[in-house]
């Protein structure tokens, strides 16, 4: 199936692939799509039709859609608000019904979308792959900590997600997600406490202030520093081998 317009393959790469190995002739099919975003959504359309998708890959282009289409049909930025959130509501019921679910659903939907792509982002990967990698390891709420971790923490988020896929036991990979949130924890209170202290401080004269934020800077740099290599060593091998 090729987009038209384009002349790019939409669907058929595996086919495409082997008529091309060995020679052998082929036919395509053209879609007429005016746009990008259009091509998108028939390519999501059209995987899920297929009958041998998992309940997370239903949900995770299910969620895809809904952004495409919501940036799509809201993405006018001098909208009102009001007008802007009827359209969300629109596009909700609307893919709702065509796939048979709740609009809730198509919310929670877009939501593990985001968190996917995040990490997807983070670990160079696609967001299928991510999708089959923490298949029966990870909920809906530790899939969510991961993607916080990535937006923060592209690195640390690689090293869990290493973690999870060499887990073998759901229990593990849970274990090592839980391991994030309280990282992501401890490293948000040592902000927070530098912060207070800074602010405190500056309100002391100006002659002692300049060693006080001196002396502040020296603790922080001290404290993330020990902190990441805690951290790190959190996810070594030794550690995915007292995981599984």
């Amino acid at each position: 199936m090729v987009w038209k317009e384009q002349r790019i393959l939409l669907d058929g790469h595996n086919r495409y692939r082997f008529c091309t190995k060995h020679n052998i002739t082929y036919r395509t099919v053209e879609v007429s799509l005016p746009d990008m975003g259009a091509a998108k959504v028939w390519m999501i359309n059209n995987q899920l039709g297929r009958r041998n998708l998992t309940p997370g890959e239903e949900s995770f282009l299910r969620g895809e859609r809904y952004r495409l289409e919501r940036q799509k049909e809201g993405g006018d930025r001098k909208s009102l608000p009001q007008k802007e959130e009827v359209i969300k509501g629109e596009t909700r019921q609307r893919l709702a019904d065509q796939y048979k679910v709740s609009k809730s659903t198509i919310e929670r939907d877009a939501a593990y979308a985001d968190d996917i792509n995040a990490i997807a982002t983070a670990i160079g990967a696609h967001p299928i792959e991510v999708v089959a990698k923490t298949k029966g390891k990870l909920g809906r709420k530790e899939t969510r900590v991961v993607a916080t971790l990535a937006k923060e923490h592209p690195q640390m988020a690689a090293k869990v997600m290493e973690t999870i896929a060499e887990a073998e036991m759901p229990k593990a990979a849970k274990t090592a997600a839980q391991q994030a949130i309280e990282d992501i924890q401890v490293h948000g209170d040592i902000q927070r406490a530098t912060l207070q202290r800074t602010q405190e401080e500056r309100a002391r004269p100006d002659s002692a202030n300049r060693r006080v934020e001196q002396s502040i800077q020296r603790v922080l740099v001290d404290a993330l520093q020990a902190e990441a290599q805690s951290i790190f060593r959190r996810y070594t091998r030794e550690g995915v081998e007292e995981l599984t």
